[in-house]
């Protein structure tokens, strides 16, 4: 990305080494994160197989070629009344020969699948096993069919949930973000933020790791660092002018406008703030949040799928609440 307007550097960034944290100095996060980036819903876990050793996403089941043969069945409640409350409420056997009376097929078959009953997860719910097993874009088809029974509330696979583990290529990962790792083995870091059993589950089939999420970071603005370009979608430049025509705070020549990218916040005048080189705090923090994950390049985000939204609130001298909030 070139650079016309914001092109006053002082210590500028290192893009080709990690963005980077220490045990003993934990980048602040005084940029605001405005959304929260990973949804921690264990009730709603999908299941995957084992990932692959060269990709963070794992395999969906829709890419699985193993056979299957259990389905989870859902029935819909009666309505209440006084006749219902008398009268018995069908077994599990019962209404898997319901099912089997009412002769769903599966796609490319002319004999109709049968089930069985295998056992009860509530008086509505059930797990029932086909006679043989299917292919799993048959058994999808099959628990699609059966959905579309008035008795039926859902029909799904019954999924077989596989212990996974993960650890990023990303280089900074092993050695600099201790934070985010396990406090279990092997990893046994106290305070570790246990990510990376956040980033093997799935939600509805997706992986839970910021997609479809946009975090705005209210703070210096950015850097087109290799290891968040992809995930940075336009912002905006909050900082205006100190008076008239002053942009000292700002620090690139203008007031508010919509080049969110940061051109340094170094301080040379004791008398306005400390004396200090350019913190590029905003590309930290984004990097925190949704640097890219297990592309070989820097550290991983918490959030690595998530869209980065930066808003710069801050310049030379950190900023004023009239530009912040």
């Amino acid at each position: 990305m070139s650079l016309t307007k914001k092109s006053k550097f002082r210590n500028p960034p290192a893009f080709l080494q990690p963005l980077r944290l220490t045990r003993t100095g934990v980048i602040a996060a005084l940029g605001v994160v405005v959304t929260l980036a990973l949804a921690w819903a264990p009730a709603s876990l999908k299941a995957e197989p084992p990932p692959r050793a060269d990709a963070l996403q794992s395999v969906l089941y829709a890419n699985d070629s193993r056979p299957v043969r259990r389905l989870i069945v859902k029935f819909k409640d009666d309505a209440p009344s006084e006749e219902s409350e008398r009268r018995a409420i069908p077994t599990g056997k019962a209404r898997a020969a319901a099912l089997n009376v009412a002769g769903f097929h599966t796609p490319g078959s002319r004999k109709p699948a049968r089930l069985a009953f295998l056992k009860s997860i509530s008086q509505q719910s059930h797990v029932m096993v086909s006679d043989a097993p299917l292919p799993r874009s048959d058994m999808a088809a099959l628990a699609r069919t059966i959905a579309q029974d008035p008795r039926v509330a859902y029909a799904e696979i019954d999924e077989r949930v596989y212990p996974l583990s993960f650890t990023p290529n990303d280089p900074g990962y092993a050695g600099h973000q201790w934070n985010m790792q396990s406090p279990d083995a092997p990893d046994l870091e106290v305070g570790g933020a246990h990510l990376p059993n956040a980033w093997n589950r799935s939600i509805a089939g997706q992986p839970v790791n910021g997609s479809g999420v946009t975090v705005a970071v209210l703070d210096t603005g950015y850097r087109p660092h290799a290891d968040i370009a992809a995930n940075v979608v336009a912002g905006y430049d909050f900082v205006s002018e100190d008076s008239n025509a002053t942009f000292t705070t700002a620090n690139d020549g203008d007031g508010r406008d919509s080049d969110a990218r940061d051109p340094g916040d170094w301080n040379t005048n004791a008398a306005s703030c400390d004396v200090t080189h350019s913190t590029w705090h905003g590309t930290r923090v984004a990097g925190i949040i949704g640097a890219l994950g297990n592309n070989g390049v820097g550290i991983i985000g918490a959030a690595y799928g998530a869209t980065l939204l930066p808003v710069r609130v801050l310049g030379v001298c950190g900023g004023y609440i009239s530009d912040i909030a």
